[in-house]
């Protein structure tokens, strides 16, 4: 082999372990950028490396606790308590005089806020039966309600579905509690059996939360997370915005759930989402895709691939949010959101070369397809660009699965009446008193609009 050819040779070898050592490097690159919750829609929760996280308030100069023009609270005496213990001396403690009524004068009081032990009331009917002249008998009706020798009342029915819908107690600890604390022993069965009612009766209200959601202007937000039922992983989904929220729970993620509950979409109101398949194919008047979600995604794009797509993007998005912030709403075609709308036009014609950014070309593939649904937040007073709140409403789901481990049975009830209880928690209204008047009414309650 001649000097020429050996050179050649090594040259070839050189190009050879180059090419080979900068997709190892790629590799290794992007095996240290590891989703988590900062930069995806991977929950807290599975974090990997929990760390603690950090204030991002600066120390101040303020002393702690409650500044100046703060309104707090404490606690403040009634002015007619229910009970009154009188604390009298009858004779002086130092010469043993004995002290006359007119000797005593008031000084001050105290006051001790407590709750009575409780304990069960038992109401008996005792039906009569009037014999008349002429040889009828009559007996004294028992109210509707009451149509066994003995049975439990309405508002024992109305607790079990606060503890149960409001505070996530499954039925084995609910038994405990009712019997330890009320001295009242329920069986599971007789618990399902309470939640099973009052789901009968809330249905005709469950129907109207839809049927609100449906045909209202109000922007709708749409959510869906797992949940397990008897060992199967079903979905929960949630559709709300600021006056109603309704829940239900289904073995499919697809379009199919929302086209059983919502068949005509939202022809009236905006609909935002996380860009999930089933949200992006309903109808509705317009679609707004949560920029919050994107701006995660694209913070581990910009770590991972390091396109500046990714950075202008996030750039231009976080300008959008704060500018809404400031100004309640835009026109359509102003100076002001023409900026981002043009600055996000640009970003989307760039050419991102697919085969050393395959992730970034594809969320800019995506976001073509999505282009008008990027800022309909800017043009509406009551729209916003995240989907918090579809997130918040139905985040309870996890709470109820960490605690309860699962759903056995219930879960369609359970739906029901928390879509019930969010739903009276956005007019402000009181979630206990709510269960009282579901429990003691037969199937049509008023609540205060």
């Amino acid at each position: 082999m001649t000097d020429q050819e050996k050179i050649a040779h090594l040259e070839a070898r050189v190009a050879d372990l180059e090419e080979k050592l900068s997709v190892v490097l790629g590799l290794l690159a992007k095996k240290s950028v590891k989703k988590d919750s900062r930069n995806s829609s991977i929950p807290p929760s599975q974090d990997l490396s929990r760390k603690k996280t950090q204030s991002l308030r600066t120390k101040s100069d303020k002393k702690t606790g409650g500044q100046p023009g703060h309104q707090g609270s404490n606690l403040k005496m009634v002015a007619a308590p229910d009970q009154v213990e009188e604390l009298r001396h009858s004779y002086c403690g130092k010469c043993g005089h004995a002290f006359e009524e007119h000797e005593l004068f008031y000084q001050k009081s105290r006051q001790v806020i407590d709750i009575p032990l409780p304990k069960p009331i038992v109401k008996e009917y005792r039906q009569y039966v009037g014999r008349c002249g002429c040889g009828c008998k009559q007996a004294a009706d028992f109210p509707l309600h009451v149509n066994a020798p003995v049975q439990y009342g309405k508002n024992l029915e109305a607790l079990v579905g606060y503890l149960s819908v409001g505070q996530y107690i499954p039925y084995q600890r609910m038994t405990q509690v009712l019997s330890d604390v009320f001295s009242v022993n329920l069986s599971q069965g007789t618990v399902d059996n309470m939640l099973n009612r009052l789901g009968e009766k809330a249905a005709w209200f469950y129907e109207r939360i839809r049927e609100e959601l449906s045909e209202g202007r109000l922007p709708v937000g749409a959510d869906e997370t797992g949940c397990a039922v008897n060992g199967d992983h079903d979905w929960t989904w949630v559709w709300q915005n600021e006056a109603y929220c309704y829940l239900t729970i289904s073995d499919n993620r697809g379009s199919a759930t929302v086209a059983e509950h919502f068949t005509e979409g939202f022809p009236n109101a905006v609909l935002s989402s996380d860009r999930w398949a089933a949200h992006l194919k309903t109808a509705a008047a317009q679609h707004q895709i949560c920029l919050v979600h994107l701006l995660r995604e694209l913070k581990y794009l910009e770590a991972l691939e390091k396109h500046p797509f990714a950075t202008g993007l996030g750039s231009l998005f976080r300008g959008a949010i704060h500018a809404k912030k400031q100004q309640q709403v835009f026109e359509y075609g102003s100076p002001a959101s023409q900026r981002f709308e043009q600055g996000l036009d640009l970003l989307l014609k760039e050419t991102i070369p697919k085969e050393h950014y395959p992730q970034t070309a594809k969320l800019q593939k995506s976001l073509l397809k999505l282009r008008q649904a990027a800022f309909p937040f800017l043009y509406e007073a009551k729209l916003r660009a995240d989907n918090n709140a579809s997130e918040r409403s139905i985040r309870n789901i996890k709470v109820k699965m960490k605690v309860s481990g699962m759903f056995k049975s219930g879960h369609s009830i359970y739906a029901k009446l928390k879509s019930v209880m969010e739903t009276i928690q956005r007019k402000g209204q009181n979630i206990w008193q709510t269960f009282i008047n579901l429990a003691n009414t037969d199937y049509h309650w008023q609540y205060a609009e």
